[in-house]
């Protein structure tokens, strides 16, 4: 399953990238999560958010009993990408890897909040224009919710 990331460009042009997940499970009785990403720090800080968030909740449902640490890829992605509203889309790719849902193509734009909440974003009109260029039928579309009446204004 293909899981994109939705950003904002500089110029308020959405950005949309892949992101590719693998997750690498520590020794049985370790706690923890760690990502591995090569991007800019906002991005990284979004990536930690994310993956921490999708810990304790995997966590939480017996689904892992390890410490984890999420190697994520940005394909073909802009050198100068930033923000944090990537983390819902870093989460979400690493749920679908450890719970291997079976969905055809799957984009996330979203602020991870510390106690897991998710936070409105900006830009959600132009990150949507972008990806209905690209988005295949079938495909799911998540966005924090006090982001509806963006859509409906």
């Amino acid at each position: 399953m293909a899981v994109w990331v939705l950003l904002e460009g500089t110029n308020t042009s959405g950005i949309v990238v892949q992101v590719k997940t693998i997750v690498f499970e520590g020794a049985i009785g370790t706690r923890g999560c760690d990502v591995d990403l090569e991007s800019t720090p906002s991005v990284k800080r979004s990536a930690l958010d994310g993956a921490k968030a999708a810990y304790h909740i995997l966590s939480a449902e017996g689904m892992l009993i390890r410490s984890i640490t999420a190697d994520y890829e940005l394909i073909d992605s802009p050198l100068n990408i930033h923000g944090d509203s990537a983390g819902l889309a870093f989460a979400l790719g690493l749920i679908q890897e450890v719970v291997d849902v079976n969905l055809t193509v799957l984009a996330a734009t979203g602020i991870v909040q510390s106690n897991g909440g998710i936070q409105a974003i900006e830009g959600l009109n132009s990150k949507l224009r972008t990806l209905e260029a690209i988005m295949p039928n079938g495909g799911c579309v998540f966005y924090p919710r006090t982001n509806d009446q963006e859509l409906n204004g």
